[in-house]
């Protein structure tokens, strides 16, 4: 069982990893959208300028404005050259992840098989102590009818009180056989109102201590 967490978690990991590295990626792509609007802005500055000292008959004065377009020109080439690079990462990343997803599910398929086993096997030793548990109740049951069955051969006086038969008892054993386990384990549906809070939180007792004692976490 260590061996299948420890493969689940190592999958796990690499997709985590992977979508890191795309999301890195995704980062530097997105960066070319905010560096063209920066240009774009400057480039409607520029005409601007010359829109108005058209208006006022003067010559317009661009310079202030045609070095920040170079150096904004500049710098989009570096941005625009690591974005192709995050564009062609992003596809090696993406085959990657793909291949990342597949041993992570056939990893966590594995671990399910494993746990179900490991339920399986709970579920047989239960269903064996319930199975014992109710017949020991019959066998009480009988004995109970037959001490008072045997009671009544012998006379006593009336000060002493007689061995009274259970009430029903022949029904209980009968209700007793028919829930004793066959392939099916008895369950208390919760959601319908069957039980009081206190077995509530007996059965949520018990649910924490079986995923504890079989480890199943992960």
């Amino acid at each position: 069982m260590s061996k299948t967490k420890s493969r689940l978690q190592i999958a796990r990991d690499r997709v985590a990893d992977i979508e890191a590295k795309i999301e890195r990626c995704d980062e530097k792509i997105a960066s070319v959208t905010s560096a063209t609007a920066e240009l774009d802005d400057l480039l409607k500055e520029r005409d601007e300028i010359i829109a108005r000292a058209f208006i006022d008959g003067s010559s317009p004065d661009t310079s202030d404005c045609d070095q920040r377009i170079a150096a904004v020109k500049k710098s989009n080439a570096e941005v625009l050259a690591q974005a192709q690079i995050a564009q062609n990462a992003r596809a090696i990343l993406d085959t990657q992840l793909a291949e990342a997803n597949g041993e992570f599910h056939a990893a966590e398929e594995e671990r399910n098989i494993a746990y179900w086993k490991l339920l399986s096997e709970e579920r047989g030793r239960a269903c064996s102590e319930y199975n014992a548990a109710l017949n020991t109740m019959r066998e009480c049951l009988n004995r109970m009818d037959i001490v008072s069955g045997l009671s009544g051969l012998y006379k006593v006086p009336k000060s002493v009180s007689a061995l009274a038969r259970i009430p029903g008892s022949e029904n209980i054993k009968r209700v007793l056989d028919q829930y004793l386990c066959d392939s099916d384990l008895h369950r208390v549906s919760f959601d319908r109102g069957y039980v009081d809070d206190e077995t509530k939180k007996h059965w949520s007792e018990v649910h924490a201590d079986v995923v504890q004692r079989l480890g199943l976490d992960g």
